[in-house]
């Protein structure tokens, strides 16, 4: 993972600063995504901030390409997840020409309503893209830390979220 102390200093600034049109920053940004994913928001909050073409989220249980994929995967999570919470450990993130890149080591917390807890680290890597309506998601890839196994700490029951 790239660190933003090795990146000129002119750089930083630009990609600190710089702001989309609804007034949020990178990080802000990055905090109102996992928030709808925390309040089990509806799908359609979730497409209007996730690229129409050229889309491409990477699970480990499924690749999505489209809107439609995402409804079809999200609808089971809703029927699944009674409650989830995302905590980001490291967040960094660096502007190109057309797009951020933003990396986040991430742990997810959920229960399902059956009761059984999970507990997933993970290291996300995002490219999203100002478009006048905001920022969008073109790329979402998950890599999951831990080998593919679920942790239950004690502690996993504890919902907390920070960015």
């Amino acid at each position: 993972m790239r660190v933003l102390r090795s990146l000129p200093i002119a750089f930083l600034l630009m990609a600190t600063t710089v702001k989309a049109e609804m007034g949020l920053t990178v990080e802000g940004f990055v905090t109102h995504w996992y928030s709808l994913f925390d309040s089990n928001a509806p799908v359609e909050e979730f497409l209007k901030v996730l690229a129409n073409e050229e889309l491409e989220v990477i699970l480990p249980e499924a690749t999505l390409r489209s809107h439609q994929d995402f409804k079809n995967w999200y609808s089971g999570i809703q029927e699944r997840i009674k409650t989830a919470s995302h905590e980001v450990i490291s967040f960094d993130y660096f502007r190109f020409k057309d797009h951020w890149r933003v990396n986040l080591d991430v742990i997810w917390r959920a229960t399902e309503y059956s009761g059984k807890q999970h507990y997933l680290r993970t290291d996300q890597i995002w490219d999203i893209h100002l478009k006048p309506s905001g920022y969008i998601i073109s790329k979402y890839i998950v890599n999951v830390k831990n080998g593919g196994q679920e942790n239950y700490p004690p502690n996993a029951c504890q919902l907390k979220k920070s960015l």
